[in-house]
């Protein structure tokens, strides 16, 4: 079979961060790994979490946090290396839990 039957096809990098892998601020408590990979999710999350290592669930990446590693790839390109991904001070104060408690912001 013959691929030209396709003709030439321009591909265009996706700005999706699904797929990335990222640092998140507390260990799994299942294998104690710090990294996750984004994962497609269904409405009303944006991405799923999970860990690198067990793949087990980790949370859900909000809204604000898709969409500002969305324009970090739209803008710099899909980075090589992890991301970081830390909670905020606000958070923080209102003692809402992260990663492993299904969220990481609010």
């Amino acid at each position: 079979m013959s691929l030209d039957m396709f003709g030439s096809m321009i591909v265009t990098p996706s700005s999706s961060p699904i797929g990335l892998c990222v640092i998140l601020p507390k260990p799994c408590c299942n294998c104690n790994s710090d990294t996750a990979v984004i994962g497609s999710s269904a409405d009303p999350h944006h991405a799923r979490l999970n860990c690198n290592c067990c793949g087990g669930h980790r949370g859900w990446l909000g809204a604000a946090t898709f969409k500002f590693l969305s324009n970090v790839i739209d803008n710099f390109g899909r980075p090589s290396q992890p991301i970081e991904i830390r909670q905020n001070q606000s958070t923080r104060e209102r003692g809402y839990p992260s990663s492993n408690s299904n969220s990481t912001e609010r």
